[in-house]
């Protein structure tokens, strides 16, 4: 991957946004998974990014919202069942508040820094 090229910082720059991407699933309830429910997270986190990566990659930033009902359903149906994740794929909130916990650019440097509200 090219977040190899880039070296350390760039991997810990990446892995900072992959956690927080993680803390939407902070009040997940327990349930009998046959493996940890880390890594069914890190794996449904890293599908929505690489699904998201290919399009900007291919500079077809027009098809994300495409994208929103697929990403939905798969980031719902491994906790919920594909049932009730199919259910989930109506209309979305509108909200205009950022995600907690998300970076942010900052408007000073531009640079993403991580909100502290949880």
């Amino acid at each position: 991957m090219e977040i190899d090229a880039v070296g350390p910082a760039g991997r810990d720059a990446r892995e900072a946004l992959l956690a927080c991407f993680r803390d939407f699933f902070i009040d997940l309830p327990d349930g009998e998974l046959p493996f940890p429910v880390d890594e069914l997270i890190d794996t449904v986190v890293g599908g929505v990014c690489s699904a998201t990566y290919r399009r900007i990659a291919a500079g077809r930033t027009a098809d994300l919202p495409s994208l929103l009902p697929g990403l939905t359903f798969s980031v719902l149906a491994p906790f919920l069942g594909p049932e009730l994740a199919a259910a989930g794929l109506g209309e979305p909130a509108s909200s205009s508040r950022p995600h907690p916990g998300c970076p942010a650019p900052s408007p000073e440097t531009g640079d993403r820094e991580r909100s502290t509200r949880r």
